[in-house]
């Protein structure tokens, strides 16, 4: 699962011989940190009054490689974890894999670049004059990229925003709503709550159910098609509808 998160031409260019170049990608060094990082965090906070167990210690780092991965499989039920845990998953989950890898998500090097940005315009407020420009690595990122990468978050804020109240009105809880449009946006599949790993979609609703599979579907074909799919047929909708209204009018 680990493999599949990583970006497939990073792979093959380690296998090829060029290990140099694979050893310094920022986003491969990323990804290894956060699996490293969030497995450590999951290791000690599902731990058993006695210490880490086997059973715990593989449990918690196959959930936290299968979430970030976007993979899906589970091992246990991690609604049970405490509550930071939890919040833990679903910011796994909407970061999910590298890019360019079989996973989806809002991917880790479009994380590490608003990172960035976060922080330039942090330093924008405390010295105006200050010039700072995002880089990964050594690679200076442009802002013609910075911006399709916030406009990018914007349109995934909006869709998780859109889909957590449609699953809200279906009968969903609200805190399940949230993470089950994020984890359909990245496609990893169980979520929290009444969504969450071992629950079968069968007992949902239809309503529930049509708006995960369009999250779903939207995820894996890419957020802006889809989007500009909308811009389009929103125009045309309008206008049949007139139509309709002036034929029954």
């Amino acid at each position: 699962m680990a493999v599949s998160g990583a970006r497939l031409a990073l792979l093959w260019r380690g296998l090829t011989g060029a290990i140099s170049g694979f050893l310094r990608s920022v986003e491969l060094r990323a990804y290894i940190a956060i699996l490293v990082v969030a497995g450590g965090a999951a290791v000690v906070g599902t731990a058993p009054a006695g210490g880490p167990t086997h059973t715990s210690v593989r449990q918690a780092l196959f959930s936290v490689t299968s979430v970030l991965s976007t993979t899906g499989h589970t091992v246990t039920d991690w609604t049970e974890w405490g509550f930071g845990l939890q919040a833990m998953l679903v910011g796994l989950m909407a970061i999910g894999a590298m890019s360019g890898s079989a996973g989806g998500g809002f991917s880790v090097l479009r994380a590490v670049t608003m990172g960035g940005v976060v922080w330039r315009e942090i330093v924008r407020q405390l010295d105006p004059a200050r010039v700072r420009v995002v880089k990964i690595g050594r690679q200076t990122i442009g802002e013609s990229v910075i911006s399709r990468m916030v406009g990018f978050q914007i349109l995934s804020v909006l869709f998780v925003m859109t889909g957590a109240v449609f699953l809200a009105g279906t009968g969903v809880d609200l805190v399940g709503a949230g993470a089950g449009a994020v984890s359909a946006l990245s496609t990893v599949g169980p979520a929290l709550c009444d969504l969450g790993p071992g629950r079968s979609m069968v007992s949902q609703s239809l309503g529930t159910q049509v708006t995960l599979m369009l999250l779903m579907a939207a995820g894996r074909l890419e957020i802006y098609p889809v989007a500009r799919v909308g811009v389009a047929i929103g125009p045309t909708a309008q206008g049949l509808v007139g139509r309709v209204r002036t034929r029954s009018g």
